[in-house]
């Protein structure tokens, strides 16, 4: 790869952002100038087409079928985690009985900054409590940590699978679990491990 310069350089980022190949770029190009996916004209429909096959091949990936589960695409990682968290609390807020009753969240100390900053702006905001869980040594974020920070009022568990600066790859099965027998919601970010690890 060079860079402006016209240096060589060695990339180390093709994991959060690859680098395309100029026939992935050719493709973009011929599809993204086909029009609106949800009009009726025939370029249309054949965009609508292919987006529902890339959505039974992430489904497969999950294993579950895009009728079990709603897929939405997004621009980027970015904002699904803060339209995830956002979505979450705003939808305790709605619900809850008490203006008191303030919502909990779990995260992680080192979570991507587009989840972690979210977060600490809710909290600063008064929109909810949060805890952030620190890692061990190795980086790794351990489920019994998360287990001893669950609260009353905890809504949402969030953790990533694979961390984008360390690569230590959390064990979300049994943080999963944790969440799922204490009745919260939990979310994780695998934008760094989707398709290469089993989620389950």
């Amino acid at each position: 790869m060079e860079c402006s310069t016209g240096k060589k350089i060695v990339y180390l980022d093709n994991n959060a952002t690859t680098l395309m190949p100029p026939q992935v770029v050719k493709q973009m190009i011929d599809w993204t100038n086909k029009g609106n996916p949800s009009a009726d004209y025939k370029s249309a429909k054949d965009c609508r087409k292919l987006m529902e096959n890339f959505k039974k091949a992430i489904a497969s990936k999950c294993n579950f079928t895009p009728q079990q589960y709603c897929i939405i695409f997004t621009s980027c990682a970015s904002e699904s985690n803060n339209m995830f968290l956002r979505a979450v609390v705003e939808s305790y807020n709605v619900r809850r009985k008490s203006p008191k009753s303030i919502p909990h969240i779990i995260t992680s100390s080192i979570e991507h900054k587009s989840l972690l900053n979210c977060a600490l702006q809710l909290a600063k905001r008064g929109y909810t409590e949060l805890s952030l869980v620190r890692p061990d040594k190795y980086g790794f974020i351990h489920p019994e940590d998360i287990r001893a920070n669950i609260r009353p009022n905890t809504i949402l568990i969030s953790i990533m699978q694979a961390n984008n600066e360390t690569g230590a790859i959390n064990d979300i099965a049994a943080i999963s679990r944790i969440a799922k027998e204490n009745k919260i919601i939990f979310h994780t970010d695998c934008v760094q491990s989707f398709s290469k690890f089993l989620l389950s």
